[in-house]
């Protein structure tokens, strides 16, 4: 508190009457927490940046989700079918760039019933990466089995890619 020049109550939230004193390099993300020095005046979902020389608007960016499911294919058909359970505990990697070039690479792991979500993603392309239990084959994803356990997603701002799903079966005992 008191780091912000311009936030009148001392609260650190950017308030409609306050002007606020800040630097930005770079987008502005819904999620992001900034602590930056500029002047400008707050409409709706933009700050106008009254900084002279140059007057620039700052729209601030929706992000992006991916995600959602692997799961085990009982009978190989590489389709979610109705009792086909998720599978539990697998690494899930994204990676790629963001639109303005930057790297972005996350990792999570599924939960119990086979779900993973990546949250606050800027607009890119990034390619989604399972690592596989030992003995299992893939059998699904959404990009098809060209690249194994890697499916590539573009999204832009406030997309909601909830169909990177992928599919896998265990190798059959005569092939081990």
């Amino acid at each position: 508190n008191g780091n912000n020049i311009g936030d009148t109550n001392d609260n650190d939230v950017l308030e409609v009457g306050e002007d606020w004193q800040f630097t930005c390099t770079t987008n502005i993300y819904e999620d992001t927490v900034n602590v930056a020095f500029a002047t400008g005046t707050f409409v709706g979902t933009s700050i106008t940046i009254d900084s002279p020389p140059d007057q620039e608007l700052v729209t601030v960016i929706q992000p992006a989700v991916i995600g959602n499911y692997v799961w085990l294919d009982e009978d190989g058909d590489g389709v979610q079918d109705a009792g086909e359970a998720g599978i539990p505990n697998v690494e899930v990697t994204l990676s790629g760039e963001d639109d303005q070039g930057n790297p972005i690479s996350l990792t999570t792991y599924t939960d119990a019933n086979g779900g993973y979500i990546f949250r606050g993603l800027p607009p890119g392309t990034y390619d989604i990466t399972v690592t596989p239990p030992a003995g299992m084959d893939q059998t699904y994803d959404e990009d098809g089995l060209g690249t194994p356990n890697t499916t590539t997603v573009t999204v832009v701002e406030g997309d909601e890619h909830l169909t990177a799903d992928f599919g896998y079966n265990w190798v059959p005992s005569s092939s081990t």
